[in-house]
């Protein structure tokens, strides 16, 4: 993942997306890119704990997938709340049932969205953030900068 400074607008939000969908997780980079976010995919969940551990204040929050043979989605997500606990990670799934979602909140998530991710979920994905820690984030950068 590239430096924060570098490659992005300064009022983009960082957005890291992990799914070993790969269609999938290019077509919600597609989307989240005509809203002006700045989008890293990763297919290895593995592979995107590994950048978390070194860059994760430099990322705005994490859509990640439940459904994943390398590590699941619940796995993930327990391990970047343990690296980063004010890290926003919104989940997504086919199944989106009661207990997918109470698990996924349980572990810290904000939101669980249905998969495949259509334009309107992300066209609202904002509603399901913490604007404030986004902010704090963002004069952060902005006087670092």
């Amino acid at each position: 993942m590239a430096e924060r400074a570098e490659g992005r607008p300064s009022d983009a939000l960082i957005v890291m997306v992990i799914d070993e969908d790969e269609f999938h997780a290019n077509s919600a980079k597609s989307m989240l890119s005509e809203l002006n976010y700045y989008v890293a995919v990763y297919t290895s969940p593995i592979e995107a704990l590994g950048i978390l551990e070194k860059k994760a204040h430099d990322v705005d929050f994490v859509i990640a997938a439940v459904d994943m043979e390398e590590l699941n989605g619940f796995q993930f997500l327990e391990a970047a709340k343990d690296m980063h606990r004010n890290l926003q990670v919104i989940m997504m799934s086919a199944d989106t049932t009661m207990y997918t979602m109470k698990r996924s909140v349980e572990l810290g998530a904000r939101f669980l969205a249905k998969k495949p991710l259509d334009a309107t979920t992300i066209h609202n994905m904002w509603q399901h953030l913490d604007v404030k820690v986004l902010r704090l984030n963002r004069m952060k950068y902005l006087f670092q900068g």
